[in-house]
């Protein structure tokens, strides 16, 4: 199943817009991006392109897992949270638990909240007049170098890579040149322009302005757009500090694909490639196997993202493929202190002399936070510590829910 069908958004999706708000004109740049945690990098790179963020909450489920997540990541990068609770329209949806739930969790103030239904439109008009007025504006010199920001990049058969950017200091157009501070790479830009939706050229990107940038002659490698890099003029770069880039993704989640019919392997590589252009943080090593034959180890950022990227290649490339079941990486701990780790099951020491020689093996946990509600009964703590789950319960907090706080294997937990 695609993911439009499955209604979940993989891909942050941009847009600038212009809004006339009391007479004034105000050019909005908005974002789109996922909600779940496979996503995480996608959300993290739109938050740095914005200045505030709306915090969308159901009314009829009240804060969920991801709700949080993507809270503490916005407030770690100081955006501003505008509060929307959504399908009020629903018969039982309850907007006042909702609120109570705003402010104990998160201590915002229930009454910037705006309530609507995206289903019927109610109160929808609110949304932007309040973006408006509560997110600050962009903050940026025109007048200083140009400090330009890669927020992320897409691949183009005409155009090559193109790049999604944020303008901190400084403005840039087409003919200028510019120089990356990742790779010491330089670049004359082809175009300069905003998503209008599309792609609708601009004379020049100021300070402040979310944007696309192309080169001429193009940048053809999309390894060498490396996202949360900074860029400058040619010859300004003693002139400016380098912006914080981002944590690279990490993969924890990796399967084996073959292609069912060896013949088709050249294009089933092609069409792993393509996908690979614009989906950088999966990472591919070739691999054989005697039972199927040539094919590829793939590593996702979870379940998710592992199931999405191979419905993209069954459906869009038409692709037949053997897809073993996901696994996460071991380290193993030998008593000479070595330390190894396993991405591939068939790589796990399997003679009796190497087994004896290991004194750790040790699998990925990962801390959690899971909300429930007091109804739940004492026996959901006692399932924590379940044997076949292997959980570590650090502490439980009362708030208006009970929130236990876990460490878990980032293996699925779930039976």
């Amino acid at each position: 199943m695609s993911s439009e069908k499955r209604g979940i958004t993989v891909k942050a999706q941009t847009c600038s817009m212009l809004y006339n708000h009391h007479g004034d004109d105000y050019l909005l740049h908005l974002v789109d991006s996922p909600g779940h945690v496979d996503f995480r990098a996608e959300v993290a790179r739109s938050y740095v392109s914005c200045g505030g963020a709306l915090l969308l909450v159901d009314a009829s489920q009240g804060i969920q897992a991801q709700t949080v997540a993507n809270f503490y990541l916005a407030f770690a990068q100081g955006l501003k949270l505008l509060p929307v609770i959504n399908k009020v329209d629903l018969p039982h949806a309850d907007p006042p638990r909702v609120l109570e739930q705003l402010k104990d969790t998160f201590e915002l103030d229930p009454t910037t909240a705006v309530q609507v239904s995206a289903k019927t439109g109610l109160n929808v008009e609110s949304l932007l007049p309040s973006i408006v007025d509560s997110v600050p504006a962009p903050v940026g010199d025109s007048n200083k170098p140009l400090r330009l920001y890669l927020v992320d990049s897409w691949y183009s058969s005409y155009k090559g890579v193109i790049l999604l950017v944020r303008i901190f200091d400084g403005q840039i157009k087409a003919g200028d040149q510019i120089v990356s501070f990742a790779t010491g790479m330089k670049y004359t830009v082809g175009e300069v322009g905003i998503m209008y939706p599309d792609q609708t050229p601009q004379r020049v990107l100021r300070a402040g302005q979310v944007g696309y940038v192309y080169f001429n002659p193009s940048m053809r490698k999309s390894q060498e757009a490396k996202i949360g890099d900074t860029y400058t003029k040619v010859g300004q770069q003693n002139q400016v500090e380098p912006l914080p880039g981002f944590e690279e993704p990490k993969p924890m989640v990796f399967v084996a694909a073959f292609p069912v019919d060896q013949s088709q392997f050249e294009h089933f590589e092609d069409s792993i490639n393509q996908l690979l252009l614009n989906d950088r943080s999966v990472t591919i090593q070739k691999e054989a196997s005697q039972a199927l034959g040539a094919g590829f180890r793939l590593g996702f950022l979870g379940t998710l993202h592992c199931s999405v990227f191979e419905d993209r290649l069954r459906q869009e490339h038409g692709a037949s493929l053997i897809i073993t079941p996901p696994t996460v990486p071991f380290q193993i701990l030998y008593r000479d202190g070595r330390e190894v780790t396993i991405t591939n099951p068939a790589d796990f020491p399997d003679d009796d002399v190497a087994r004896k020689n290991i004194a750790e093996l040790r699998e990925p946990l990962r801390p959690r936070h899971l909300h429930l509600p007091r109804r739940i009964p004492r026996q959901s703590h006692r399932a924590l510590r379940s044997k076949p789950r292997r959980a570590e319960v650090s502490r439980v907090l009362h708030l208006d829910t009970g929130d236990p706080q876990i460490r878990t294997p980032t293996r699925p937990t779930r039976r």
